[in-house]
């Protein structure tokens, strides 16, 4: 019995929807206060498992995108931009059959961004592409929520967290090799004058694998990294406190880690205690403090 996750390849959803949706949304609001843009990268929790009834009610009924919830916060900007890549494969083969290729969605993300200014935020899958395509596009930051940046162990035959769907298009198009790796991106982003700034759940093996191999890069500045308290692979603080790091990190793309961090610490502290109690009025003054606006209570 193979031990690689299911395809999604297969499943009627991805086929239909890979082969006729763009995948791609763009939304612009001119009169908004910031003239820039963020683009947003879904990763491949996009749906899960690889199950056709979950695929469809996430691809088609729901039409979900990950990271608008977040955005709806960020109404301050003039445009924001979702991508999905409905097949999971890190974005290897693009986002649709019209845009097959993480560099044609290069292409079309350039030809898109209607601001000179603009970043791009992505988790897992989608960090990966955020911080590959950083290399081709240079916005001013990324920011990156567990996203991988050497793809070696999903490609080898013989790990158990192997891709099947990621062999079989190495196997098939040696090229894609050139996308399993994103230190060049790194390093090419940086040269251009982007920040990159990764998030990591400091308990996750799997994410300490991906820091171990970029640790070089780590001391030589070219990425900054913060731990975040648990044992999940994309972790991410309560819904209300991504907006505020986001917003933070475009608005001061050059900031210090020094700066960042009691906004980081704030965040750690509500995904363990309650807004509602008494730790609220110390996570608001963050919030109103980052994101100029009031915390919203859910």
């Amino acid at each position: 019995m193979s031990t690689y996750p299911a395809s999604c390849f297969s499943l009627p959803s991805v086929r239909s929807t890979y082969d006729a949706d763009n995948n791609f949304i763009s939304i612009h609001r001119p009169s908004a206060k910031h003239k820039e843009a963020i683009v947003f990268f879904s990763g491949n929790g996009l749906f899960f498992p690889n199950d056709e009834a979950v695929a469809y009610q996430a691809l088609v009924t729901s039409n979900r995108y990950e990271w608008k919830n977040v955005a709806s916060y960020l109404d301050s900007y003039s445009q924001l931009i979702f991508i999905r890549d409905v097949r999971k494969c890190w974005y290897w083969t693009g986002i649709s059959s019209s845009c097959s290729s993480l560099q044609s969605l290069g292409v079309l993300i350039e030809n898109t961004l209607l601001y000179g200014k603009y970043s791009f935020v992505g988790s897992s899958a989608g960090g990966f592409a955020a911080i590959y395509l950083a290399g081709l596009l240079a916005p001013s930051t990324v920011i990156s929520f567990s996203g991988q940046f050497d793809l070696s162990p999903f490609v080898d035959s013989s790990n158990r967290a192997a891709s099947s769907d990621l062999f079989s298009l190495l196997e098939e198009n040696p090229s894609y090799s050139k996308c399993i790796s994103n230190v060049s991106s790194i390093k090419t982003a940086n040269s251009l004058g982007a920040r990159i700034y990764h998030f990591y759940p400091v308990s996750s093996s799997r994410d300490m694998d991906q820091l171990s191999r970029i640790q070089s890069l780590i001391e030589s500045g070219l990425i900054s990294v913060f731990s975040l308290p648990s044992t999940e692979h994309a972790f991410m603080p309560k819904i209300f406190f991504l907006p505020a790091i986001i917003n933070y990190l475009v608005q001061n793309p050059r900031c210090c880690s020094a700066r960042l961090w009691p906004l980081v610490f704030a965040a750690c502290l509500s995904s363990i205690f309650s807004p509602r109690l008494l730790v609220f009025p110390f996570c608001n003054w963050f919030y109103r403090k980052y994101l100029k606006g009031n915390l919203p209570v859910h």
